[in-house]
């Protein structure tokens, strides 16, 4: 098995043992899963032209709350194909009620790709902001495993936005991270706007299927200095 094998089936247990530890102790709140299908053309480094299926989970339990995705990358003209995933825990230290911040806590997150894994740790907190099902920042120090990449500091935000009473949705995250090593500071600003096809055309529950798009607007992928803009048609369905 190759070292990296190693790391990343690692990561994959530290990451399901964090999780896990306070279960014992835990009522859940919430739960969702999700599968994704992207089709995009404008991709800077690799094939230009890719196909992402993506799987999603986040949940909500009395202690904080987690959050994992695993995309698997094919590439249309070899049909080479990458794995990346990242899993994540925040484990609240307190709650605040009728307060524009709504709750502190711990953030951890691993990154596993075919190439490195990286640990991420600091603080998180819950933002009240009007109109929004939620808005999260999370700030953290980076513990990489990149050859040659020092450590460095990221910053989170993650929000979702229902928009004419959820019939369209925009949510995304924003990724900032610091310069580290010979690596340039990155940032990864990706959305998606997404319309509730199930309810709307099929009589379905609401929140179960949409078709939309993706935007994503890298500055220095990956810490290089490429910067990358491509929108992806989108169809996600939540179980």
């Amino acid at each position: 098995m190759k070292v990296s094998q190693v790391l990343t089936a690692s990561a994959i247990v530290m990451a399901s043992a964090i999780i896990a530890a306070p279960v014992a102790h835990a009522k859940q709140l919430w739960s969702n899963t999700s599968y994704s299908l992207l089709k995009g053309s404008d991709y800077e480094l690799g094939d230009k032209d890719r196909t992402v299926f993506t799987v999603e989970h986040a949940s909500g339990q009395s202690w904080g709350s987690t959050f994992l995705f695993f995309d698997r990358l094919t590439d249309s003209n070899n049909g080479g194909q990458q794995t990346y995933g990242e899993v994540g825990a925040n484990f609240t230290i307190t709650k605040f009620k009728d307060s524009f911040v709504k709750d502190v806590s711990v953030a951890t997150q691993v990154e596993m790709s075919n190439f490195a894994t990286n640990f991420l740790y600091g603080v998180g907190v819950s933002l009240d902001m009007p109109g929004f099902k939620f808005f999260n920042v999370n700030l953290y120090l980076r513990n990489n495993d990149n050859a040659g990449s020092d450590d460095n500091n990221q910053v989170t935000v993650v929000w979702n936005l229902p928009i004419a009473g959820g019939v369209v949705v925009y949510d995304g995250f924003l990724d900032r991270a610091s310069a580290a090593g010979t690596g340039e500071a990155s940032t990864n600003f990706t959305s998606q706007l997404k319309f509730d096809l199930g309810q709307t055309a099929f009589g379905m529950a609401p929140g179960k299927l949409y078709i939309g798009v993706e935007h994503v607007e890298w500055v220095n992928k990956f810490g290089t200095t490429v910067d990358e803009s491509n929108t992806n048609l989108l169809l996600k369905v939540h179980m």
